[in-house]
């Protein structure tokens, strides 16, 4: 029994077409495999840049801090170079805000004792032993 030419027509144009499917499958799968790793970098990218404003933000605090226990001349030095500090690091937290999109506020209750008292012992840590005047 002859084969017709549009049966053999018909079967070339099914291979093509199954060809053309998994090639645009394959793409569709490099494609989601790249943009799950840009989405990966993106996020450790994020990470590593909160890490260093944070890491920038405790020696700015501690200069500023220290600042007015120095000499006049150097205080001012000590206190702009802190300033410096604190607002690399800010520039930074808002570059990450923004690029993470629009923030929803939420009304939410909040036990204020002791977060005041974590933050109080958390700064009196950190400044060391200071004669306080109340």
């Amino acid at each position: 029994m002859p084969v017709s030419v549009e049966l053999l027509a018909g079967f070339l144009a099914l291979i093509i077409a199954a060809a053309w499917v998994a090639q645009a499958r394959h793409g569709l799968r490099l494609a989601q495999v790249g943009a799950a790793a840009s989405l990966r970098l993106a996020e450790a990218r994020g990470r590593c840049l909160g890490l260093l404003a944070q890491d920038l933000q405790a020696p700015g605090l501690t200069l500023l801090g220290h600042a007015g226990f120095l000499p006049t001349p150097a205080a001012g030095a000590v206190a702009a170079e802190a300033r410096l500090l604190l607002r690399l690091a800010d520039d930074i937290t808002e570059y990450l805000a923004a690029e993470a999109g629009p923030r929803v506020l939420r009304s939410d209750a909040v036990a204020l004792l002791p977060l005041l008292t974590e933050a109080i012992d958390a700064t009196a840590a950190r400044l060391g032993p200071m004669l306080f005047i109340l």
